[in-house]
């Protein structure tokens, strides 16, 4: 979802196209400053997938213990802050923007 929400709120921004959810990503929430909020959520995926790896990676490894503590406490907080972060991004959509964007509840559910 964060890859095609950010790809589209890229394109939008030089002239491209729209999608399906354009007006969430056009809305007065979808940006950071000038930072599609869409682009966080790609640097959060990439991080889960960077600490699981190197988790993964530290398991196979048994002198490693402590390390692979600290990555795993930091995979902990970092879904907890992503899946927050979904939670509250739920709430503006049915609760301030009032709409529906059907890959917003997808990319929020899974």
């Amino acid at each position: 979802g964060s890859v095609y929400y950010s790809s589209i709120s890229i394109s939008s921004s030089i002239g491209g196209g729209g999608g399906a959810c354009t007006s969430v990503l056009d809305g007065p929430y979808s940006h950071v400053g000038p930072i599609p909020l869409s682009l966080f959520g790609m640097i959060g995926y990439g991080a889960v997938l960077l600490l699981t790896l190197s988790i993964e990676s530290n398991n196979n490894n048994t002198n490693t213990n402590n390390s692979s503590s600290s990555l795993s406490l930091g995979l902990l907080a970092t879904t907890t802050t992503m899946a927050t972060a979904s939670v509250f991004l739920m709430v503006l959509l049915f609760g301030i923007l009032q709409t529906t964007c059907p890959l917003c509840i997808v990319s929020a559910c899974c």
